[in-house]
């Protein structure tokens, strides 16, 4: 089968753009995001943002108004979103502030002169910038904030390069920093998965060229776990057979499985098109159907059961989709997979059904929905 990676481009454009935003080109951004396939917007932006503000911490401002202005007080995931969504709140309420020492606004802007006029020794190097109740030395600042000009002065002037130093520049993504690095001698063939981590694609080339085969190897389900659907599709078209292969760490995802629950649906139906199997297992039987309902991807559990998945697919504990939804009290998610055929009356390998567990966990609004739906006649016999 011919294989279109054309209908990825959408989703790695909306990646790129939340990966880069910032106060420069945020209303810009936000204008382009809000004229998106809502298709896109809906099923994967607050994973996204939610991801992305871990990642890119000295943009927490323009992600917060990012989401304020395309998701307003929607919250899909909140097990997942809370710690972004409280420091939203501070920060749109004005309660947030940067570090107000001179010296965060002369690394910001690469202001080298106003960095010598600060500096009186080396010792100012390691003094310390706090940024969202994070420490950092102003020499690791400037490598995160991809500062070469500063960067350099703190290297001629001995500041010294450690492991923090190196993995900071990898996330700032200045190639002009990683090389003052190089020349000292520092390896970044094990850095490959950091910059992909932090949507640093350029840098990651970068280690490729450098390193080549004695870089850590990638798989696609470790850049779709990281929200880097460029690099699925920079590895996948030299080599579709990768998209087979389980992640090496106790979580076993595949593509699929990683694609389902990060909400990324242009991924899923990339894989549908492709022959890849609806049903397909990662760690402890988990089928992609699994991973939609447990993160509250919505279009995804739709679109898996209009494309002929096993709605009442078990994994290796005997549980279906419907026992991951009243784990998370998840009402909407429920009421889905009911309509679309989920048994309630499946039970685990512990014999509990999902009304069982429901009603065991104080869930009443499910336990009330569901008990509509259930065979009362198999509890009349157990009590027989």
């Amino acid at each position: 089968m011919e294989k279109d990676f054309n209908v990825l481009d959408g989703i790695c454009q909306l990646e790129d753009k939340v990966f880069g935003i910032n106060e420069t080109n945020e209303c810009e951004t936000i204008k382009f995001i809000q004229e998106m396939d809502n298709d896109l917007i809906n099923c994967y932006l607050e994973n996204l943002i939610v991801y992305a503000s871990y990642r890119r911490r000295l943009h927490w401002t323009s992600l917060a108004h990012l989401w304020k202005e395309i998701l307003g007080d929607q919250v899909k995931s909140f097990h997942k979103a809370e710690n972004f969504v409280k420091e939203k709140e501070k920060i749109l309420s004005n309660e947030y502030r940067p570090s107000l020492q001179p010296q965060y606004y002369a690394i910001i802007r690469d202001d080298v002169e106003s960095m010598k006029f600060l500096s009186t020794s080396l010792v100012f190097a390691l003094q310390v910038i706090k940024i969202n109740d994070t420490e950092i030395t102003q020499f690791d600042f400037s490598a995160l904030c991809g500062s070469p000009k500063i960067f350099k002065f703190f290297v001629m002037n001995g500041a010294i390069i450690t492991s923090d130093t190196i993995e900071n520049a990898v996330r700032g993504g200045n190639v002009q920093v990683l090389e003052i690095l190089r020349q000292k001698n520092c390896d970044f063939s094990q850095h490959l998965e950091g910059a992909l981590k932090y949507h640093n694609n350029e840098i990651a080339e970068w280690i490729l060229d450098l390193y080549g085969k004695k870089c850590q190897s990638i798989l696609p389900s470790f850049c779709i776990l990281h929200y880097n659907t460029s690099f699925f599709k920079h590895i996948v078209k030299d080599n579709i057979d990768l998209i087979h292969q389980k992640m090496n760490d106790d979580k076993k995802y595949t593509c699929f499985t990683a694609a389902a629950g990060s909400g990324n649906i242009s991924v899923v139906k990339f894989l549908v098109e492709i022959g890849e199997d609806l049903n397909e297992r990662s760690r402890k039987g988990k089928a992609p159907l699994h991973y939609a309902a447990s993160n509250k991807n919505i279009e995804i559990i739709k679109f898996l059961a209009s494309k002929g998945c096993n709605i009442n697919i078990k994994d290796d504990s005997g549980e279906t989709a419907l026992f991951y939804a009243v784990n998370n009290n998840d009402l909407e998610v429920v009421k889905v997979l009911i309509e679309l055929g989920c048994d309630v009356n499946v039970k685990n390998n512990n014999n509990i059904s999902a009304y069982d567990k429901a009603f065991r966990s104080q869930c009443s609004e499910i336990t009330e929905f569901l008990s509509k739906y259930i065979d009362y006649s198999e509890y009349e016999e157990e009590e027989e």
